[in-house]
């Protein structure tokens, strides 16, 4: 696994935790500025997703760019890479999309607070 490879499983990873970890009330998990401080960072990584999916391409399109790139079958490997490029479009605006939701939810939780 390359560098580059583990940094993404290592996000992977702390957010998996952070799915074990939230899922009951604990004493360090229980009050509405938690909610709002978890979804000031869920907001930053939705934000950051847009640039992931379209850096995650990179060596594929180095390849490319050398000639180098095989299908397996045989397939057309410019075709592949323009189904690559659009389904990379695709997802970099939903992930933009998210961000932007999340970004609305993180707002929504400014003002509660518990008694």
């Amino acid at each position: 696994m390359t560098r580059t490879q583990h940094n993404l499983s290592i996000a992977a990873d702390h957010l998996r935790l952070f799915n074990h970890e939230s899922m009951r009330a604990s004493k360090d998990w229980r009050y509405p500025s938690d909610t709002y401080a978890a979804l000031a960072q869920i907001t930053v990584i939705a934000q950051r997703l847009p640039q992931v999916i379209e850096q995650a391409i990179v060596p594929v399109e180095h390849v490319h760019r050398e000639g180098r790139l095989v299908i397996d079958g045989g397939d057309d490997p410019d075709e592949a890479m323009r189904s690559i490029r659009e389904a990379v479009r695709r997802a970099s605006e939903c992930a933009a999309t998210l961000a932007k939701l999340a970004a609305e939810l993180h707002a929504e939780a400014h003002d509660m607070g518990a008694k």
